[in-house]
């Protein structure tokens, strides 16, 4: 079957600009130093200006001097999906004031998938470093088709078409560097080959679980039949995959434990992890998952059966020999927190309706976790305990269930979209 593949990206045997430059007698370690000083997005579009600056930039010592010349974090926004004011639209909402995401380049519209007079243009599915996972809209009729995209180069690779026989498929994305997290050899190389999967959980029969696995090596998807009765509680989990050490995470809210699978295991390794066991007094209503600092953790919003009121409370999974034990890391009543917004306050010290909705956790901050309030996204310090007002946006439902975060955080150099090989 064939697959479509588009590259919008430069050759190196792009013909130099014609005419004499004045960058033409820059020494080359001068020009080393000026482009890793650069934003990522710039110092990747340079590549295309000449022969001399494709080489350079190209060169793999060039990563490491990137890397020492931005030690702080890399960006990272919320990409929040919500219904507009006037229920026509599902909208997406970039919630970092960061340049890389600001720019009017920062779009899936070049997507195929991308259809703008539809009420919901794409559908994003999840994100792992530094790229997304979208797909087409699926019918009984028509198959799904999955795109794995870098929104800062544009570019995309369509997966093969694949029928979910109209059920709903919990999907996820992850991609690692072939040799571990920083190349075979421990160095960082722009040339680093990856290896892309892409997994999909769907109730296959009133017998059956299917579990399938795209391979960017092989280019096809494998099947996997598992007995339904075993793995029941799949059939409600968290919406957002986790990738964590090499294996793709959801959270069963009915199970109290993570659904791992190992995309890289022959039979894909499918079971629950990490159960997460805590005294019944509190009723928990939404969960989220995410990782903070290289550890998976899990944020939960409860209704205290004793207060009236709700609570927040945040676990981190620390590892042992054992695999892992959830440690309580933060709890604290919603109406403790305080804000310069009055109204932040108001709707913190309301107990009779919940008005917050757990969106992420930070990536880099252990103190910090993300919430929706009536047309807000609130960052939460918890710490603190103050919330601070991050992006604003004419929802139609402040706090519709339609409406999901998915964090996305580029890494210092893009990571390049799959390929296959022949």
């Amino acid at each position: 079957m064939d697959v479509a593949k588009r590259e919008k990206s430069c050759k190196a045997n792009a013909p130099s600009p014609s005419g004499y430059s004045a960058s033409d007698n820059l020494d080359e370690s001068l020009l080393l130093e000026i482009f890793c000083r650069l934003p990522c997005k710039s110092a990747h579009r340079f590549k295309c200006v000449s022969k001399r600056w494709f080489s350079i930039i190209s060169d793999s010592y060039f990563i490491q001097r990137l890397l020492l010349a931005h030690p702080q974090p890399p960006p990272f926004t919320l990409l929040f999906k919500y219904e507009s004011n006037d229920q026509q639209k599902m909208k997406v909402l970039i919630t970092s004031k960061e340049a890389v995401f600001r720019s009017q380049g920062f779009s899936l519209s070049f997507l195929p998938c991308f259809k703008a007079n539809e009420k919901d243009p794409v559908n994003i599915i999840a994100s792992c470093n530094g790229l997304l996972l979208c797909s087409s809209a699926a019918t009984k009729a028509c198959p799904t088709v999955y795109y794995i995209c870098n929104p800062l180069t544009k570019q995309w690779f369509a997966l093969p078409p694949v029928y979910h026989c109209n059920q709903e498929a919990y999907s996820g994305l992850i991609c690692e560097k072939e040799g571990g997290a920083k190349g075979g050899n421990g160095t960082f190389s722009i040339n680093d080959q990856y290896k892309y999967r892409v997994v999909c959980i769907v109730r296959h029969s009133k017998t059956d679980l299917a579990v399938k696995i795209f391979s960017s090596e092989t280019g096809i998807w494998k099947e996997i039949f598992r007995r339904y009765r075993d793995y029941y509680p799949m059939v409600y989990l968290h919406h957002q995959a986790i990738a964590y050490e090499g294996v793709l995470h959801w959270w069963s809210p009915l199970n109290r434990s993570f659904v791992t699978c190992d995309p890289y295991n022959k039979d894909g390794n499918l079971r629950f992890s990490f159960a997460l066991n805590y005294a019944a007094m509190d009723l928990a209503f939404e969960e989220c998952p995410g990782v903070c600092k290289g550890r998976l953790r899990l944020c939960q919003q409860l209704l205290s059966l004793t207060e009236g009121f709700s609570i927040i409370r945040v676990w981190n999974l620390e590892e042992d020999h054992d695999g892992g034990k959830w440690c309580l890391k933060h709890e604290f009543f919603l109406h403790e927190l305080e804000s310069e917004v009055t109204q932040l306050v108001e709707y913190a010290r309301c107990c009779s309706v919940p008005r917050f909705r757990l969106l992420s956790v930070d990536p880099y901050d252990e103190n910090i976790i993300y919430m929706s309030c009536l047309g807000s996204i609130v960052s939460c310090n918890m710490e603190g305990k103050t919330l601070e007002i991050v992006s604003e946006y004419p929802a139609a439902d402040g706090n519709s269930q339609q409406s999901r975060a998915y964090p996305f955080h580029l890494p210092w150099w893009p990571t390049p979209v799959p390929s296959y090989i022949n």
